[in-house]
């Protein structure tokens, strides 16, 4: 008996085998998922690779009790599709994808491959027509009615799949449902059909371009060396409890060895614990964040952020760091020596590195948060907290603000300051960031870039302005461009 949907998530970022045994099972739904959305086969041959990509990059994320691993799946699809496929016909610059420049970039589509996808992408035509006008609601309706509609997903299958209440999802449902009712693009189907549209049948069998796909995407997931050390340990764990067992067979001699192991483990927690955090920054009982005065590999923790209140990490860590910072550079002034300890930039990142410690970093170039922490091989703390909001919510809001600015034509660096704070308004409205604040740092004060003598901006310094968006403390700073940097 094959293992079920949980068992191979709970095994997928470890395991290549549990890997290849979800992506047979249900790579026919995802083709047909994201032939829904996508109509050129090429185009939906990347995507495919891509979906099941972020798949094993998400799956840390995904909690069983909240969710069936189908519906999930589908959802993680839609979100790949609807990074890639902006509106009016723009696509993303970038996935954060690692898998996206080897299984996406490979070889053209050969007659068969082809004819095969163009059947699957013609029958998919009804649906992908609604989808055309779906793709310019709001993110949090768009995600809804497309599970609901195009993938014949249950309201509560939806918001189970989404991670939002199931009166929210409502909500955002009947919200869509209204305003696709008002589009003349589209008109909705009969009661009876809300499923229908995506009632597009999956591939039957895998056929060449599937197992391509595959092994492309084993290739850059999993590393063969990696695995095969991984097994040769299991193997090695395996035979030693074997020979254990053998010598260990009677009640008495468990106990004892029980009663040393945890007897070692306790004495050597009690010598660790006051000076070591880097092994237990998640612990319950230490609740530690690392200060790093700049975003790289090589970087080492200059403070520690201890205490109960900076957990979850969010601003209260980073308020603690730049406390701790600060006071290094006191101390250093008392000793005579002035030094700059807290790092000069507008944006900070928090980061969970391979050993488990949670560090705050300074973010000067405003890299998104997936990429600040992929820079230095870690990633985003799923626990972590953004001004209130999750890493999915700014995740969302930087995706929504970079097509909107976009759309605008701001986002260069020398943008007027009323239609910039209203772009930045409104996609933070869109994207349920309440809990988020605008910042007005711009000054009619500044300095002659020729002479740096000071002068006087009539303008009030906001005919040119830049923001910068820092998501710990869950603002947004419009500030004044540098003198000069503009053509006035």
């Amino acid at each position: 008996m094959g293992r079920t949907d949980q068992e191979l998530l709970a095994r997928l970022r470890i395991d290549p085998a549990a890997f290849e045994e979800l992506y047979l099972r249900h790579v026919g739904k995802v083709v047909a998922a994201v032939a829904r959305r996508a109509g050129d086969p090429a185009e939906v041959r990347a995507l495919v690779a891509v979906a099941f990509a972020r798949i094993h990059e998400a799956v840390g994320r995904y909690d069983p009790a909240r969710s069936s691993p189908l519906p999930w799946i589908l959802a993680v699809t839609a979100g790949v599709v609807a990074e890639r496929r902006l509106p009016d016909g723009m696509v993303a610059e970038r996935l954060p994808v690692p898998a996206l420049a080897r299984a996406s970039g490979g070889r053209a589509l050969d007659a068969a491959e082809r004819g095969r996808l163009e059947r699957q992408v013609r029958a998919a035509a009804p649906a992908r027509q609604r989808h055309q006008a779906m793709v310019r609601l709001p993110p949090g309706e768009r995600a809804m009615v497309e599970l609901v509609q195009l993938d014949g997903l249950t309201p509560i299958q939806a918001a189970e799949a989404l991670g939002v209440w199931p009166s929210v999802a409502r909500l955002r449902l009947a919200r869509a449902e209204r305003k696709l009712a008002r589009s003349a693009q589209v008109h909705p189907p009969p009661a009876a059909d809300a499923g229908a549209a995506g009632a597009v049948e999956p591939l039957d069998e895998v056929g060449p371009l599937e197992l391509e796909l595959l092994g492309e995407l084993r290739t850059t997931l999993y590393d063969p060396r990696w695995a095969a050390r991984t097994l040769r340990a299991a193997r090695h764990r395996r035979h030693r409890a074997m020979a254990g067992s053998r010598r260990l067979t009677t009640a008495p001699a468990l106990l004892v060895a029980l009663a040393a192991l945890l007897g070692g483990a306790f004495l050597v927690g009690q010598l660790l614990e006051p000076t070591s955090f880097h092994g237990t920054a998640q612990g319950q009982g230490t609740r530690r964040v690392a200060c790093y005065q700049q975003l790289d590999q090589r970087a080492t923790a200059t403070a520690t952020a201890v205490g109960d209140g900076v957990w979850p990490p969010g601003a209260p860590a980073l308020q603690a760091c730049l406390s701790a910072w600060k006071r290094q550079e006191l101390q250093l002034a008392r000793s005579g020596v002035v030094r700059h300890v807290v790092p000069v930039t507008p944006s900070y990142v928090l980061c969970q590195q391979r050993d488990g410690t949670v560090g705050v970093f300074p973010n000067p170039r405003q890299l998104s948060l997936d990429d600040a922490c992929a820079s230095i091989g870690a990633r985003v703390p799923d626990n972590a907290r953004f001004g209130g909001a999750t890493a999915n919510q700014v995740r969302t809001f930087d995706l929504d603000l970079r097509a909107r600015l976009r759309q605008a034509g701001l986002g260069t660096g020398c943008d007027p300051f009323t239609p910039l704070l209203e772009t930045i308004r409104a996609s933070m409205a869109a994207t349920g960031l309440r809990g988020w604040t605008i910042r007005d740092r711009t000054s009619a004060q500044g300095v002659d870039p020729v002479n740096g003598v000071p002068i006087f901006r009539p303008d009030g310094g906001k005919r040119w302005t830049r923001f910068s968006v820092n998501p710990v403390t869950g603002q947004v700073t419009i500030g004044t461009a540098p003198d000069g940097a503009c053509r006035r």
